[in-house]
């Protein structure tokens, strides 16, 4: 975004360090003092929460309630729009803690009265996505883990083909009031993702799902957590056609900017 010249204002709850001099980088925790900043900008980008709960950050937590913050900052600041960042998966039908916190936070955006896109992605593929950092770790530590059978199913897509429909999404009236599965358009099961990450030269072994979940549960050293294995094992897919229909472009190869070095 930054690169295509637009003015920036980045917050977190962790400090950033801008790279770019059209970039300002705030460390903020939701309070509306941020609201000065953001005077008269055109789009507020609310990107993926956390994915892990506890008994000091339930999900409401890092979902919903900073998304309500969010849309108060935009109605305060005259911002229009807001893009937010929910999850593949998310439905009227889910019974996911995580889930269900990402969908009230998708109804506040909806009844908030602002222009919404709603984008549900999948794994979103680059050089140091939350997936891609895990699996290196396990290379680093001598072999990569493989819950399961590893025959159920992903649809990741490249973080070069997300920033250009969010580029779009920005603009283009047509997003308006739209969800989307943000999606790439190969449909491929883990264990195949993992034998192309390690470009076939890796040590791979399977564990037990019910080992798996153990381990997550009683919070044992593990790459995998509950919700890993939940979002992991329910083989969410998406609507790629749709997307692809709406934003007009040629697709990357998901792991263009995924491999290990």
């Amino acid at each position: 975004l930054s690169e295509a010249g637009h003015q920036i204002v980045s917050t977190s709850r962790s400090k950033v360090t801008p790279s770019y001099n059209n970039e300002k980088s705030l460390h903020t925790d939701y309070s509306d003092d941020i609201i000065q900043y953001i005077q008269g900008f055109d789009v507020a980008i609310h990107l993926v929460g956390s994915g892990m709960q506890t008994v000091d950050l339930q999900y409401y937590m890092s979902n919903q309630r900073p998304a309500k913050s969010v849309i108060r900052w935009c109605r305060d600041a005259g911002i229009p729009r807001i893009i937010y960042f929910s999850g593949l998966g998310v439905s009227t039908d889910t019974k996911l803690d995580y889930f269900i916190a990402k969908y009230m936070a998708e109804q506040a955006i909806k009844e908030s009265g602002l222009d919404y896109v709603i984008f549900r992605p999948s794994y979103i593929i680059g050089q140091d996505d939350y997936l891609s950092c895990s699996l290196q770790r396990q290379l680093e530590d001598g072999s990569i883990i493989i819950p399961g059978s590893g025959r159920y199913v992903m649809q990741p897509i490249s973080i070069h083909d997300v920033v250009s429909i969010v580029l779009k999404a920005a603009s283009d009236d047509a997003f308006c009031n739209h969800t989307l599965d943000m999606v790439g358009p190969r449909i491929i099961p883990y264990k195949t993702y993992v034998k192309i990450f390690t470009k076939g030269d890796a040590r791979i072994t399977h564990m037990d799902a019910e080992e798996a979940y153990r381990r997550a549960i009683c919070n044992e050293k593990t790459y995998y957590s509950i919700d890993d294995l939940n979002i992991m094992m329910g083989s969410f897919v998406g609507d790629h056609s749709r997307l692809a229909d709406m934003v007009q472009m040629k697709f990357h190869d998901f792991l263009e900017s995924g491999r290990p070095a």
